[in-house]
This record gives structure tokens, sequence and C-alpha cells, in this order.
């Protein structure tokens, strides 16, 4: 079995082109490939009838996400590179159907619309909630750096405001009229990921709408590698390099 290392902004994945159908994807997979390799998830290009492919996305702890905006970048530049497809491309997740575009390195992909919105959740800390293919909930601080992500990640991410099945986590630090530093608590791999595409599309959401940030807003996560958030007919777009390595077996 060939799988390829990819990273998306610091997100790092193991991807498989699975187009052939030659392996069962499945939890078991995920844990052994991920532990192996030291990634954050395992990305599973399939076949599918109405699109480019089907990107299947599985977490760190083996379950399968709906949705993964750097994952996207990546199958995408896979795809792309590759000769599976064009520059432009559509593919299909649990989430719904992804628009791409790659240039050289640099990918921007749909990451959908949002839903399900909650502001000024009337908790310490004050919450805002939006689903951007997964749920996110962002904290609005000061210094995203001086903030204990790992004490209340758990608490947030577990609130039984968001059960049966929790929510990402964001800290969000405005530090311009379009640009914001981010730190992500990811479901999953239960515990900070270098850069999170839809949390940094979901936080850039809401810092338009509670904070007046105006886009395309840059977003600063962990990785210090940017990402750049579109707001374009209705639907949120994340671009951002995507960085690949050797093919393993």
């Amino acid at each position: 079995m060939e799988y390829i290392k990819i990273s998306a902004s610091g997100n790092r994945f193991v991807l498989i082109n699975n187009l052939d159908k030659q392996i069962e994807a499945n939890s078991e997979l995920a844990k052994g490939l991920c532990r192996k390799e030291g990634v954050d998830g395992l990305l599973v290009l399939e076949p599918t009838k109405d699109a480019d492919f089907r990107m299947r996305i599985f977490n760190l702890d083996g379950s399968e996400a709906e949705m993964c905006g750097n994952g996207a970048r990546c199958a995408a530049w896979f795809a792309h590179w590759t000769g599976i497809t064009g520059s432009k491309l559509e593919f299909k997740t649990i989430a719904g159907r992804i628009r791409a575009k790659v240039s050289d390195s640099k990918v921007k992909v749909s990451v959908g619309e949002p839903k399900d919105l909650r502001l000024y959740i009337p908790v310490e800390p004050e919450l805002y909630f939006v689903r951007v293919g997964v749920p996110h909930t962002i904290i609005f601080c000061d210094d995203v750096d001086g903030f204990d992500l790992k004490e209340i990640g758990p608490k947030i991410r577990y609130h039984n405001l968001f059960s049966p099945e929790g929510t990402n986590v964001n800290l969000v630090q405005v530090t311009s009229p379009n640009k914001i530093k981010v730190r992500t608590y990811e479901r999953g791999v239960e515990g900070e990921t270098l850069c999170c595409g839809t949390g940094s599309a979901s936080s850039s959401y809401i810092s338009h709408l509670a904070k007046d940030l105006q886009f395309p807003i840059t977003v600063e996560p962990k990785s210090k590698e940017e990402v750049n958030v579109y707001w374009e007919e209705g639907l949120l777009y994340i671009e951002g390099n995507v960085k690949s390595e050797k093919m393993n077996s």
C-alpha cells in the first residue's frame, strides 16, 4: 500500500489514492498510519460517479470526520499534480461538495456555507458557534498565546451545550481590521493542531459578524503559515500553501 505524507499550513496528513478500491479504509487503518507517521489524520481518495472523486477523512482517534478544510487543500493538490484532475476540480465529502483551484503550491477550496449560527452564548468565557462543515466554537481573547487552551479546550469540546457530537474550539485574537491569530483544539485529535482550515474559516466568519472584520481575512495559525479566507457567493473559501513528502509504503 502506497501513501504520501502531505501538509497544509502545518496540518499534517497521510493521503492514500484509493481510486482503484484496492484497500478498505477504516478506523484501525487510520489509527495505525497516524500513529506511525505522527500526523493529524488520514485522507482517502475514492471513486464516485458525479464528481472527480470522494474524499474521506479519518481523525487521529480513528473517527471519520464530515469535512476538513486543510485536508481538502491537500487532496486537491495531490489530484492535480498526479494528473487525476486539472487545476480546477470538484469532489465530495460527507459535508457536501468542494470546489478547488490549484495554482502551483497554493490551493483555494470552498469549505461551505456557515450554518447553525449562535452568537454571544452567555457562559464564561463568552462563546460563539458556527458549523462550517464541522462544528466550531470561537472564544475571543486579547492574547491567544497566553491562553491555556490545553485546559479550556476539553471543557468546551465536551460541554453539554454542544452534545452529543461536541465541538472544535478556537481561540481568536484580532490583530488588525482584516487579520486574526487563531489557535485550535480539534476534536478527533483531542489536542491543539498547528492549523485548522475550517477553524480558520469559522473564526474569520465570526470575526466578521462580531468584530466587523472585512473579507478577505488573513489567519495566522499556530504554525505561522498564513491562510487567507474569502466570502464569495454565500460560501467560505480558504487558500494557502500545500507541502508534500515522498511516497511511503
